[in-house]
């Protein structure tokens, strides 16, 4: 392997993620390489370092931010969803045929052709159909 490649594994082989053969072959390129033994070191170095550091600790009010932060988010996700189904709502209340009009459809200014609606004529359907459709 070229020491390119060889230094590309130098984070996983520190952090004990690379596979066996890859461990094998960085530590087999490190006996032969004085360049790569170095930035090898300096790695390593550094890992400890970091390591020494410790873990910081989280902030005293991270729990209630997380909480704040989830309600705030469910409260959003609730809006949203009540504005959809209000939104559902009235795009079918537009849609619906009239109860006067049975199971057929009619447009507006035709008069019903039978029952007891057909006494109410032409421009009392097309005054319903308008109130009702929103003018469709």
């Amino acid at each position: 392997m070229t020491c390119t490649e060889i230094r590309d594994l130098f984070s996983p082989y520190l952090d004990r993620q690379a596979s066996g053969a890859q461990m094998l072959a960085v530590e087999s390129h490190l006996q032969d390489c004085r360049p790569c033994r170095g930035h090898h070191a300096e790695l390593a170095g550094t890992q400890k370092l970091l390591a020494a550091l410790g873990p910081k600790a989280a902030p005293v009010d991270l729990a209630l931010r997380l909480q704040v932060a989830l309600s705030q988010a469910r409260a959003e996700s609730y809006q949203r969803r009540w504005e959809s189904l209000q939104l559902r709502w009235a795009h079918a209340m537009r849609k619906r045929p009239s109860p006067q009009a049975g199971s057929r459809m009619r447009t507006a200014g035709t008069a019903p052709s039978h029952g007891a609606s057909a006494s109410r004529g032409a421009s009392a359907w097309s005054m319903t159909a308008s109130t009702r459709w929103g003018g469709v």
